[in-house]
């Protein structure tokens, strides 16, 4: 996630990026741009290394760095309720069973 430091709207941050980095020279694949409150831009990539390499050309270019923050999207622990379980299942149990059978539980936990 991007956001300005000073007052602006987001397809402003979104043109000020793209006047001053090119993806295809930083080997940044990236999926999705998203706009966001308070003239951020949420950017999808690839993965972690393409999310590293855009981090470090926005805190490095200098028409970049004093107009924009980078900020790193923080995956929050998911609250569920299940319905239908016995009585005497120990509740630790239950979520560590939980856990085990659902990858995207497991990677709310790192």
């Amino acid at each position: 996630m991007i956001y300005p430091k000073n007052d602006m709207e987001s397809t402003e941050v979104e043109t000020k990026i793209k006047g001053a980095m090119n993806p295809a020279i930083l080997k940044v694949g990236i999926r999705n741009v998203r706009n966001l409150k308070k003239g951020g831009i949420m950017i999808k990539c690839g993965n972690d290394e393409e999310i590293s390499k855009l981090k470090e050309e926005i805190e490095s270019n200098e028409a970049l760095k004093y107009d924009l923050e980078f900020h790193r999207s923080v995956k929050k622990n998911p609250k569920i309720i299940i319905y239908r379980v016995e009585e005497d299942i120990d509740p630790d149990a239950a979520l560590k069973l939980t856990k085990d059978q659902n990858e995207v539980l497991r990677e709310s936990e790192e």
